[in-house]
């Protein structure tokens, strides 16, 4: 059932997000994700950083990537930087050894310290790879003191 007439904008992005969440979830092991940053590294509060994720396709049929969505967040700390695959220009990942890299931005505010986690949707024609970054944010004292424990 639509929340939304059917002529309203809202109601095309439910649509879109009906058929995105309709879509079978996987992580072919043919297809990596790697993140290029030192992911337990802890960051100061109030800092923003940006880092690459990249695709990799081992496969030997070629993929297309759709678009990358990011559900809602009740803090938008997290945001896609630079050219982004959507439905009117995908992104081919070609055969045994094509890749993908995009530009992630994290934001976080003076007061803010702890882990913060986003799920990332890299949206294939009929499947959806969901993937989580995180990132660890504290004092540099409290990081050290973290580490220590271990």
């Amino acid at each position: 059932p639509l929340l939304f007439s059917p002529e309203s904008q809202k109601a095309g992005e439910e649509d879109r997000l009906v058929t995105l969440f309709s879509k079978p979830s996987r992580h072919p092991t043919n297809l990596t994700v790697q993140e290029q940053r030192d992911v337990s590294k802890v960051v100061a509060p109030g800092c923003e950083i940006e880092w690459r994720i990249q695709l990799s396709n081992r496969s030997t049929q070629v993929r297309e990537l759709l678009t990358i969505e990011m559900p809602q967040q009740l803090q938008r700390m997290f945001s896609l930087r630079g050219p982004t695959p959507s439905l009117a220009h995908p992104v081919r990942l070609s055969s045994s050894g094509g890749q993908f890299t995009q530009i992630i931005r994290f934001a976080s505010r003076a007061n803010q310290q702890g882990t913060f986690k986003h799920t990332l949707l890299f949206n294939f024609s009929n499947w959806v790879l969901e993937y989580v970054v995180s990132v660890h944010v504290g004092e540099p004292r409290a990081a050290q003191a973290l580490q220590l424990l271990q």
